[in-house]
């Protein structure tokens, strides 16, 4: 089939046979139907080297895609073995991943909705977070394709020889170091062309090592210079907090610290609106707000605008930074 007649599954099907020839025999190429955030299913493909113990999971929705507006085959194909060549040399050794000495120093973590995902829920350790939980992965590398991180399940508990509340002692206490926390003013998140990862990387501003409070507080300083310098405009009295992978960024709520630092350089509670798995946008209560309008805010654009896999929540959140508490509005 060819063109507008190939469905999705088919454009899978066909790449894995391609793929599987051009890399000569010398990696296994599966189709893959992966369970993802709130339930959604993703069917991609997995290309395992032949002496490797990992292997990423590449989704083809962009290059089929590219495939329906005339790219052809071969291309394509080549696209996708670049990257998995590309995740194949950062492929980390896990011989060691029953080592938990070792796998602690890689703990990260990200939040989910508790509802909408009960049915994987059964199979993690977590820890509740208002209406949201917030689960535990192993952090490989820096990829672009599925893989970089491995969620950690059950079974990990009796492999590592550990209790659930020493990992989550220990996932919350790593992940910062992992994936710092970043805030950044909502008006840098403007530009239609211009990503998150893209403001990560590129920019000076966020630039991390360790210690990532006291540059969380720098962060949050220029950020309240801006929105000082345009107190007219509604866009500049909100701020984006998220990681500096871009990746699941919206566990930054759950760091120690966080929120009591921003709070602090703006000496304000602040409104929390959970814009996705990736980032949630803080408002400060600096000024009478409608609930009911932001509510209505975080309904239509999770409707409208954000990917039903990284949709993250409906609540409205609120932090209360005299009593040091998060709470669901």
């Amino acid at each position: 089939m060819k063109g507008n007649y190939m469905t999705y599954l088919d454009f899978v099907e066909t790449m894995k046979e391609e793929v599987g020839r051009s890399l000569n025999d010398t990696a296994d190429v599966e189709v893959v139907t992966v369970n993802k955030n709130n339930g959604i299913k993703k069917t991609g493909l997995t290309i395992r080297g032949r002496d490797k113990n990992i292997a990423p999971t590449i989704y083809l929705e962009s290059l089929y895609e590219s495939f329906l507006d005339g790219t052809s085959e071969t291309s394509l194909c080549n696209q996708i073995i670049s990257l998995y060549l590309e995740h194949d040399i950062q492929s980390p050794d896990l011989s060691q991943i029953s080592d938990y000495s070792q796998m602690k120093k890689r703990l990260a973590c990200r939040v989910v909705a508790k509802e909408s995902n009960a049915e994987m829920l059964k199979d993690l350790p977590y820890k509740d977070f208002m209406d949201l939980a917030l689960i535990f992965e192993i952090e490989l590398m820096d990829s672009e394709v599925e893989g970089g991180s491995i969620v950690v399940r059950n079974e990990f508990l009796d492999m590592w020889q550990i209790t659930k509340e020493e990992l989550i002692h220990d996932g919350i206490e790593n992940a910062p170091l992992v994936r710092p926390a970043v805030l950044y003013s909502m008006d840098h998140f403007l530009p239609p062309n211009m990503r998150l990862e893209d403001i990560v990387k590129e920019d000076s501003e966020y630039q991390f090592d360790p210690h990532h409070l006291p540059l969380l507080a720098d962060q949050a300083r220029v950020v309240k210079a801006k929105m000082e310098a345009c107190p007219w405009e509604q866009l500049c009295r909100m701020m984006v907090l998220s990681n500096n992978t871009a990746r699941f960024g919206a566990a930054a709520l759950a760091y120690p610290g966080v929120l009591s630092t921003i709070a602090g350089v703006f000496e304000s509670d602040f409104y929390i609106l959970p814009s996705s798995v990736q980032e949630v946008i803080l408002l400060p209560d600096v000024e009478r707000c409608d609930i009911e309008e932001l509510k209505y805010m975080i309904h239509e654009v999770n409707r409208t605008e954000v990917r039903p896999e990284e949709k993250l929540s409906d609540s409205l959140y609120y932090y209360d930074r005299k009593d040091n508490k998060l709470v669901r509005v």
